[in-house]
């Protein structure tokens, strides 16, 4: 390996790591608005210098039908069986929704924004950047690493609950790879689950 190549692997693998503790940063200190928010910016960015776009990391239309059907199967799936796993029932972060259509909406867009801009940074993001530098053996990287950082960002309250987020973490970055790399599977999947005690809450009259 030349000299030059060799001082573009540093510069590439320091430049990942950057990402990733800038990423990790973000999302457990107190920031006013949702660590999500800035950390898409900033991934858009970054993309936007490289000369790509969200749809070189998996947001992209096609199969968008098939995907979205994939996805809401295996969501509901997962998010029925979920309780059973934890030994408790669904419960919901969100408050005053039983019989109120309006919380409902406001929730369930605000539940679909967030489980977008996970999957585009910790599935999407993260396992392209990883791959950029390692090649495709990166991959298991980006994998785990945007499985530890999607955990760090649902704030478990138990060692219980974040191992929970990080498997279900690692089964949305398979789902990624699975689906060939496009985001539609994961991002309607992580929806459904996240979702579904939504809509539960709302229909408890």
């Amino acid at each position: 390996m030349s000299n030059e190549a060799k001082k573009n692997t540093v510069i590439s693998n320091v430049t990942f790591a950057i990402e990733m503790l800038v990423m990790v940063v973000l999302l457990v200190l107190p920031l006013p608005v949702p660590a999500l928010i800035p950390l898409v910016v900033l991934a858009s960015v970054a993309l936007e210098v490289r000369g790509l776009g969200w749809s070189h990391v998996g947001l992209q239309g096609k199969h968008a039908a098939r995907d979205s059907a994939t996805g809401l199967v295996l969501g509901l799936l997962v998010a029925s069986l979920l309780p059973l796993a934890v030994g408790q029932a669904a419960e919901s972060d969100f408050l005053l929704l039983q019989g109120n259509g309006r919380a409902l909406v406001a929730a369930l867009l605000l539940t679909l924004a967030l489980s977008a801009a996970s999957e585009m940074l910790f599935r999407g993001y993260a396992i392209a950047a990883a791959t950029r530098v390692w090649g495709d053996s990166g991959a298991i990287a980006g994998l785990l690493v945007g499985a530890v950082s999607g955990t760090i960002a649902t704030q478990p309250a138990s060692a219980g609950a974040a191992l929970g987020a990080f498997v279900i973490g690692l089964g949305y970055g398979l789902l990624y790879f699975a689906s060939g790399r496009r985001l539609i599977l994961p991002i309607t999947m992580h929806f459904v689950v996240d979702a579904y005690p939504i809509v539960l809450e709302f229909l408890r009259n």
